[in-house]
């Protein structure tokens, strides 16, 4: 995918370490994706409801709502049902990890495991697939 091809893309950020944040939507940006960024779960729920972003970032421990609740709910809506997120977390438990995919979360990536770039190549991935299904 050219990097121009991730500006049509909107990506939101739901991530409360403000480093982390920072970085990620620096990196986003640099391969051209628009970003949109917020540090706790019910603006994160409440931004991406209202402005329907293309694939969201999600932290699981955030202030205000968590990431699993923020899921469940974001699955209850007709447009949130289909939009691809992905889990980014420092939760390494198997049983937690199942459960995000079992909420239809397309990946889940381990904070201290997982270069920005792998999330890039991620997202662009997830997109393609998105936008070209065949």
């Amino acid at each position: 995918m050219e990097p121009n091809e991730n500006e049509t893309y909107r990506i939101l950020i739901i991530e409360d370490d403000n480093d982390l944040g920072y970085s990620m939507n620096e990196t986003l940006q640099a391969a051209g994706f628009r970003t949109m960024a917020v540090a706790d779960g019910q603006a994160g729920l409440t931004l991406a409801l209202a402005h329907h972003p293309d694939a969201i970032l999600l932290d699981l421990k955030l202030p205000k709502m968590n990431g699993k609740s923020l899921l469940t709910k974001l699955r209850e809506d007709p447009w949130g049902k289909h939009v691809p997120v992905i889990i980014l977390t420092a939760e390494e438990d198997t049983k937690t990890i199942a459960d995000m995919l079992k909420h239809s979360a397309q990946e889940y990536f381990i904070k201290s495991e997982t270069e920005l770039s792998t999330i890039v190549d991620s997202l662009q991935d997830l997109l393609r697939k998105r936008s070209n299904p065949y």
